[in-house]
């Protein structure tokens, strides 16, 4: 019995500390996945959205506020999601954006505080839209920028510190938004970056530590951003990766642990990036998935518990990679669905 005990221990060790198949069907079909604070939101080939985890305020968008250890249904012919702290915003194929889960600051953007459990719809013609803690950014047809949501540190980029309940235009020209914590960051059409928000840590990369109401210019030539808690990261035209802001815990990559207020260069050949809390992932051109930073839980995937300060090798073949609060989800090449770290 004692032995049985042992063997049982190790073995849910083992599996809090290697990235394995996250659901009992996960054995392909699955395209994209955004995950965040307890919570994951998955996106099926055939356009169908499903949630599990934490429920708070009804961030599922399942109807109720219950917690799910196995996914649920939320949604038909869906085109993205993306997952935030206690809200949830999705694009349907017809370009419609629909949102739910807490609404406390106007973060649904549907004119008023009211939490919702279930879909509600907000704008036609939306092509890309990103969520932090309680703020929402989205990009219409037409290449203009809207935010809505907590304001309180300039997050929305309208020159105010006003939360808004409704859409309120920032930006024209802009190809791809990442919202973070208490931050924003975008990519106009002429590849130039541009932040605003809260710049703690110098998460802004514009030199300072000086928050800002209105967009600043903060680099050339970018082909792709991802804004995290703490820290942000970029990929350039060239395929090179840079990161700056907080890096207590190696989320930067540069082999250090001092904190950057202006971009620093970690790798070559990177295809896409995702920034978490206080860690980052990386896939390369070649497929191969690389992760840094904080490794409670396991949640970098490389069989450890271990910070890592440079980027470290996790996987082959893989398509997409969310950085959730303690874990890590990824789909492979073939559809299938992974986690590394605590179970949702």
């Amino acid at each position: 019995m004692k032995r049985l005990t042992i063997l049982s221990i190790l073995g849910c060790l083992l599996s809090t500390l290697l990235c394995l198949p996250l659901t009992a069907s996960a054995k392909g079909g699955y395209k994209s996945v955004s995950a965040k604070n307890g919570y994951v939101m998955v996106l099926k080939e055939d356009g169908t959205l499903w949630g599990w985890g934490a429920n708070f305020c009804g961030k599922l968008g399942d109807g109720t506020t219950t917690d799910r250890t196995r996914p649920v249904k939320i949604l038909d012919e869906v085109r993205l999601v993306s997952a935030g702290g206690w809200h949830t915003m999705a694009i349907l194929n017809d370009g419609s954006l629909w949102g739910w889960g807490l609404n406390k600051y106007g973060q649904l953007g549907d004119g008023t505080t009211t939490d919702r459990t279930r879909p509600v719809k907000i704008l036609d013609g939306v092509t890309q839209v990103s969520i932090g803690f309680f703020h929402t950014m989205a990009i219409l047809n037409d290449g203009s920028l809207w935010g809505w949501g907590d304001n309180d540190r300039g997050q929305l980029g309208d020159g105010t510190k006003t939360f808004r309940n409704r859409p309120t235009k920032i930006l024209d020209g802009v190809k791809q938004v990442s919202a973070g914590s208490t931050y924003t960051m975008a990519i106009l059409n002429d590849g130039s970056l541009w932040g605003w928000g809260y710049n703690g840590n110098g998460k802004l990369g514009d030199g300072t530590f000086t928050d800002r109401e209105r967009p600043v210019k903060i680099l050339d030539g970018v082909r792709q951003v991802s804004a995290g808690d703490y820290h942000t990261m970029a990929i350039l035209n060239d395929g090179s990766l840079w990161g700056w802001g907080d890096n207590d815990r190696g989320q930067l990559g540069d082999g250090t642990k001092t904190f950057r207020n202006r971009p620093t260069k970690i790798l070559d050949g990177v295809k896409q990036v995702s920034a978490g809390s206080t860690y980052t992932m990386a896939i390369l051109n070649d497929g191969s998935l690389w992760g840094w930073g904080y490794n409670g839980n396991g949640k970098l995937g490389d069989g450890s518990t271990t910070n890592r300060h440079r980027p470290v090798k996790i996987a082959e073949n893989v398509r997409d990679v969310a950085c959730g609060m303690n874990n890590t989800i990824f789909i492979t090449e073939d559809g299938e669905l992974m986690e590394c770290g605590q179970k949702t």
